[in-house]
């Protein structure tokens, strides 16, 4: 997925996954602020999106995709110790599905997407390896349904005592990943799925 529009030449990438009929769902963080987004399906074909549904709470966009012609993925819950794996893309825009567990699941105390207030987001602790352009990844446990959306990494292991990252997106190897419950997407699920506006760019 491809976002441009906050500032000249700059263009954010990130990942996704269809959870409805011609519905996608990724991380706000990519798409505030964009005024055009295209989504590149498994064949390698661009298609252009619409945001239907953004939240800047939970870090989560939903996205109309015309003709996108995917099954979508069946919405589930994931627990401490369970397996899961997110598919992404190389720079040949080959899919490959990256291994995660799940370490904990937590009630995250964060800012909103533009750094304001406290607010408490639904989320797990994984043991992954995110890299950049991976923010929006859902991660598929082992029954086949979706039960969480990567959101940002940790430069800390996994184990240590620590708040979830002030930053999103990934670095590079980095093995503690947070991620967002794909719960929390309901209510943009409910929604009336009509284009919303975007925001502000992302700082």
């Amino acid at each position: 997925m491809r976002a441009a529009g906050c500032r000249q030449a700059e263009e954010r990438t990130g990942s996704g996954s269809v959870v409805g009929d011609d519905l996608v769902v990724t991380v706000a963080h990519v798409v505030a602020g964009s005024t055009s987004v295209l989504v590149t399906d498994a064949d390698g074909d661009e298609h252009t999106a619409v945001v239907v549904g953004l939240d800047t709470v939970n870090d989560l966009a939903l996205l109309a995709v015309d003709g996108l012609d995917v099954a979508p993925l069946p919405l589930g819950t994931l627990a401490a110790g369970d397996h899961a794996v997110f598919v992404v893309h190389d720079a040949n825009g080959r899919a490959i599905a990256e291994p995660a567990t799940v370490t904990r699941r937590a009630d995250l105390s964060m800012a909103d997407l533009y750094g304001q207030g406290n607010h408490i987001r639904p989320g797990l602790e994984l043991d992954a390896s995110v890299s950049p352009g991976d923010s929006g990844a859902v991660l598929v446990g082992d029954d086949g349904r979706a039960g969480a959306v990567v959101f940002a990494t940790s430069r800390e292991t996994v184990g240590t005592e620590a708040s979830p990252p002030p930053e999103t997106g990934g670095g590079e190897g980095a093995r503690r990943a947070w991620a967002t419950d794909i719960a929390a997407l309901a209510p943009l699920l409910a929604g009336p799925l009509s284009p919303v506006p975007t925001g502000r760019c992302v700082d």
